[in-house]
């Protein structure tokens, strides 16, 4: 019972034994004992107030592989904990999107969508995540930048920047950080920093220049920052702390001008 592959059959003793062992191996190993496991134990996703939920310790586990009593009690107030905070999160989100007299289907559907999630990282200082929304504030925002990756357009955007922006159905706000050469300002307007740079790049700009510019810094005192490290996460882990990436501390270098 030898297929010509060189694999035992499923009819062969040796192919029984093997697939015996080898589930006994992964049981071992802790594979098997994995879909008694707990949802949400060792799960990254799971915090409460930025705190990770450590992996079981082998005195929180009975004989079976299980949680004891006193383990299953903390992961239920855990669990509450971040229930609490997500219906706090849910209860901001609405109180924030508060639908027009005149609410059209698309408009109810936008906000349900927007409510769906909550956004704890909109907490981070000088950071602006790339989601859903600005996604959609900046389409066609980016969807210029991409333009720029042809020779003629990018002559054509140089010879008259307000022109050619005007043929793309951008914001006047969109239109005003393009001019500037503000990459802070773009992105604020839905911009993603992998377009945007081909803004820099048509002007000439590296990216070291271009997030320099972002700083306030002139290149060589961004390149100076980087290369001794950069920023401290201290300080800087949420909006209210004292750290350099905080509103209060822009901007941070010698640089007279916004953009690049």
């Amino acid at each position: 019972g030898r297929p010509t592959d060189g694999f035992a059959t499923h009819n062969s003793p040796k192919s029984k034994r093997g697939h015996a062992n080898h589930a006994v191996s992964e049981s071992k190993s802790g594979f098997a004992n994995l879909a008694s496991q707990p949802s949400g134990w060792g799960d990254p996703r799971s915090e409460v107030k930025g705190e990770v939920w450590a992996q079981p310790r082998p005195e929180d586990m009975s004989g079976g592989g299980r949680p004891t009593p006193v383990a299953r009690k903390a992961q239920a107030r855990k669990t509450q904990a971040i229930s609490a905070r997500d219906d706090a999160g849910r209860k901001q989100v609405e109180s924030e999107t508060e639908l027009p007299a005149k609410a059209t289907p698309f408009d109810r559907h936008r906000k349900e969508a927007d409510m769906a999630l909550h956004k704890p990282y909109l907490d981070i200082p000088g950071t602006t995540i790339f989601d859903a929304e600005q996604s959609r504030k900046g389409y066609h925002l980016n969807q210029f930048c991409m333009s720029l990756m042809k020779a003629d357009n990018r002559q054509a955007f140089l010879a008259d920047p307000r022109a050619y922006l005007d043929q793309w159905p951008m914001t006047e706000a969109q239109k005003q950080a393009v001019l500037a050469r503000d990459l802070n300002r773009c992105i604020a307007e839905g911009g993603n920093i992998y377009f945007l740079a081909k803004i820099g790049a048509t002007y000439g700009k590296s990216f070291q220049q271009m997030a320099g510019s972002m700083t306030g810094m002139t290149e060589e005192e961004y390149r100076d920052m980087m290369i001794a490290g950069g920023r401290s996460v201290e300080g800087n882990r949420r909006l209210g702390e004292d750290g350099s990436a905080q509103p209060h501390r822009q901007p941070q270098g010698s640089s007279k001008t916004a953009g690049f």
